[in-house]
């Protein structure tokens, strides 16, 4: 864009080109006229100030993954956000509260409400399949189960019954 207006093309044109309003477009002939090249590199902007100090951060981190300093056994994120105003007298949001947590790894959940708009007879009629595959399957594998011991308690009969073939059915033993 600087070039094209060196090039003599007008604000309006280049405004058009870049598609930058008429302010931006000032500010950038501004800070190339004061700095030359260097005033058009875009520079980090120091943003604002943290709530919570380096030492107060880690002193913070340091209780929420120790509970039982607060005489608790887990934290929520609104109790800890309650905790760290009280405790720090920091005045942060809940959601700098939930960022900072964030940062070192860990994740809010949520549980899932309950939605509204349940087909009931869809459900109920899903659960009645659910059971009677469940049961099916515990059938099966009680059959199997029946079968396999059934089969090894069987054998020695068997195995008698073959070797005493001739014999009266009421002479083998049970």
């Amino acid at each position: 864009m600087i070039i094209m207006l060196l090039v003599g093309s007008s604000r309006e044109q280049a405004m058009k080109t870049v598609e930058l309003s008429d302010s931006a477009i000032r500010k950038i002939i501004g800070a190339f006229n004061l700095y030359g090249i260097d005033g058009l590199i875009a520079k980090r902007r120091p943003g604002r100030t943290p709530l919570i100090s380096g030492v107060q951060r880690e002193e913070i981190l340091k209780e929420f993954e120790e509970p039982g300093r607060a005489m608790r056994t887990f934290w929520t994120a609104a109790a800890f956000h309650g905790h760290i105003a009280k405790k720090y007298q920091v005045e942060c949001s809940y959601d700098a509260v939930r960022r900072l947590l964030h940062e070192k790894g860990y994740v809010l959940k949520v549980p899932q409400p309950w939605p509204d708009r349940q087909d009931e007879k869809l459900r109920e009629e899903f659960r009645e399949a659910l059971l009677a595959q469940t049961e099916e399957s515990r059938l099966a594998l009680l059959r199997t189960r029946l079968s396999s011991s059934l089969f090894t308690r069987l054998q020695p009969y068997r195995e008698n019954l073959a070797h005493h073939k001739g014999r009266a059915l009421h002479e083998h033993p049970l």
